[in-house]
């Protein structure tokens, strides 16, 4: 089936969001229309403050809209689920737990009828997907920050989510390290017999266009969505193919012109 045959995952209609009340109100996303497709590799970048992560948060719902619905499978998002997992830019493990025993933590709130070997072998199966088999007894502290950022990784997998929302997950780690967890990223969900639904936050392009297949540019005026690109390049994706060819530099060469045509807007009033 086509992206385009595709039903649509998670519908954003007319979604705004401002804090405070009467004067003191702060703007910060403004009238969001947006449909993800289901088994969609979507991308949203803008630069800092324009509202990317309260957009996330708001398809959590950890947050509600204060205008506008939000709806996941046609029914309106009110609240946090199980269907939707997070993988956030701080990597969010429990520090007196293990790696092993922070995924087996996921896996009680949606797997609880699984007896604890079950988990423990699920757990151990998610380390050995992301490159850290054996290191299931590890605490937080004993491992990189990529390492940690792998382990919250394999436990969203292992919680087997529709919908996966990643908050700039990547963008606490060093370049080598952001290189690797990018390649694992596209491994994990072109491997999946069913792709997920991704909602993957980012300020940076390249890293955007390399995994997604649609790419949402945000302003850093308004909170809207200032245009969004079709990202052509076949899957299974390797980085060396795709940043080699002209097409990548003709797409990265046109958000970056919006993103600069964006800031004078800003800049002139």
């Amino acid at each position: 089936m086509s992206a385009e045959e595709r039903p649509d995952k998670l519908v954003l209609n007319h979604v705004s969001f401002a804090y405070g009340r009467g004067r003191e109100t702060v703007p910060v996303l403004d009238g969001i229309d947006l449909a993800i497709r289901e088994g969609e590799f979507l991308s949203v970048v803008g630069p800092s403050g324009c509202g990317k992560s309260t957009l996330l948060s708001l398809l959590a719902g950890l947050t509600r809209p204060t205008g506008g619905t939000i709806l996941l499978d046609g029914r309106e998002v009110t609240g946090p689920g199980v269907e939707r997992g997070i993988v956030f830019q701080h990597y969010s493990l429990f520090p007196w737990m293990t790696a092993r025993a922070n995924i087996i933590f996921g896996l009680k709130q949606v797997r609880s009828r699984m007896s604890a070997g079950e988990m423990k072998a699920l757990a151990d199966r998610h380390l050995e997907l992301v490159g850290l088999g054996g290191l299931g007894g590890k605490f937080p502290s004993q491992l990189s920050g990529g390492m940690q950022q792998r382990v919250a990784i394999a436990r969203a997998y292992a919680m087997a989510p529709d919908v996966l929302l990643m908050d700039e997950p990547f963008s606490a780690v060093d370049t080598k390290n952001r290189v690797a967890l990018q390649e694992l990223l596209l491994r994990l969900w072109d491997a999946g017999e069913t792709r997920k639904t991704v909602v993957f936050i980012t300020h940076d392009i390249d890293e955007a266009i390399l995994l997604a297949d649609r790419v949402v540019v945000m302003s850093a005026s308004n909170g809207s969505i200032l245009n969004e690109f079709h990202i052509p390049f076949e899957r299974p994706r390797r980085r060396t193919a795709v940043i080699r060819g002209e097409t990548y530099v003709r797409m990265r060469n046109a958000v970056v012109d919006l993103f600069h045509e964006d800031e004078e807007k800003v800049m002139n009033g």
